[in-house]
């Protein structure tokens, strides 16, 4: 058997490994599920300024922007229409870990005046007060 890496054995002493970044990138490329694999990652988090990176560096957003802009003026309702399919893709392999066995985790920093319980809901995000999803 090959040696444990060192996140499989903190994994092992009872720490979740998460990430701290979340893009389309991660997710097209099956990085995320590459790292929940081999790495033991079980939970992945993001805010506007991590965002703003992955949307800052490749091309992985040009077409859902470029429509978005066409459509919709509010920045705000922009951010959320570009955060909306990775946290869904990121929420749909995490659930996947879940019934292995492994309680998984996904976060999103929100502003205040959007992160209320009907939008948790719709999302599947995790309230980052009990990390327990909504419902």
């Amino acid at each position: 058997m090959a040696d444990k890496t060192p996140l499989q054995q903190l994994s092992e002493h009872g720490q979740s490994v998460w990430i701290d970044y979340l893009s389309r990138h991660l997710l097209d490329s099956g990085e995320l599920a590459r790292m929940m694999r081999e790495d033991a990652v079980v939970g992945v988090t993001s805010n506007p300024t991590i965002f703003q990176k992955a949307v800052s560096q490749g091309s992985d957003y040009d077409d859902q922007l470029r429509e978005l802009l066409d459509r919709i003026s509010e920045p705000k309702e922009i951010y959320l229409e570009l955060t909306r399919q990775d946290v869904t893709e990121a929420c749909d392999l995490l659930r996947g870990r879940a019934r292995t066995g492994t309680a998984p985790g996904r976060s999103t920093r929100t502003s205040p005046t959007t992160a209320t319980p009907r939008t948790r809901r719709r999302s599947g995000c995790t309230s980052s007060r009990t990390g327990r999803t909504s419902s």
